[in-house]
């Protein structure tokens, strides 16, 4: 997982009126300390567009690297999701894949280094489009924080919110959060089938079985994505599906 981080003060700076009551101190936004609001609306605005075009070029560049490798395979990352800080900037995480240890053991781990490309160029491009500092460490640890744990800890506050960060509440509530929050990639909807339209026909088929809806009528390709889903769905939810 890497994150994306909004500019510093010294593009946005901190609104001193906001947290003069707690005299000397260091600015932090969970504590209560807020980045003047026109300027930080100002940036929150271009944000979605300028990391749009940064993940473009980064991608572009990671991909150009492989092929001088002779490595005719392009990457992408998997997952994004803003979240909108206390401070009041936007910034974004991104979830990549790392490949496996038997790929690193054989030489074979494509994933990984794109990965490491792909993240060198966002930590080198970030300050040309306006954003702060991305950390590329996650990148080269010994043993990567695992897909399981890397989604725990996005899902966690999306919910009700991760220790100091904003719930998912106040994010989407938000006039300065892009339409789109989170952004999965069809590589992997393609093998779990979950998507939100996916999740609709799920509910629509629990309201049918409690009798408060008509009976869809799907193809069978489209009943049994719904199945996939409902398979990993809470077992008294899914029992109550066809």
């Amino acid at each position: 997982m890497l994150t994306l981080t909004p500019a510093g003060a010294d593009v946005l700076p901190w609104d001193l009126d906001a947290c003069a009551h707690r005299g000397p101190h260091k600015h932090d936004g969970p504590s209560g300390c807020r980045i003047i609001a026109e300027m930080a609306r100002a940036w929150n605005e271009t944000a979605p567009e300028r990391a749009r075009v940064l993940n473009r070029v980064a991608k572009r560049r990671a991909d150009l690297q492989l092929r001088r490798r002779g490595i005719d395979q392009r990457g992408g990352k998997l997952v994004h999701a803003w979240e909108h800080q206390k401070r009041g900037a936007l910034h974004q995480h991104f979830l990549v894949g790392m490949g496996t240890a038997e790929q690193d053991a054989w030489g074979t781990n494509v994933d990984g280094l794109w990965a490491r490309l792909y993240g060198e160029a966002l930590h080198e491009l970030a300050p040309k489009y306006g954003f702060g500092f991305v950390d590329t460490k996650p990148l080269y640890v010994e043993a990567p924080k695992p897909a399981r744990e890397a989604a725990a800890y996005l899902s966690g506050y999306f919910i009700v919110g991760r220790g100091k960060k904003a719930a998912i509440t106040e994010t989407v509530r938000s006039r300065d959060v892009p339409a789109l929050v989170v952004y999965v990639s069809p590589k992997l909807t393609r093998q779990t089938f979950c998507t939100m339209r996916n999740l609709r026909r799920s509910r629509r088929l629990f309201m049918w079985r409690c009798g408060v809806a008509v009976q869809p009528t799907w193809s069978e390709a489209e009943l049994l994505e719904v199945r996939v889903v409902l398979d990993r769905l809470p077992t008294a939810v899914a029992a109550r599906a066809p």
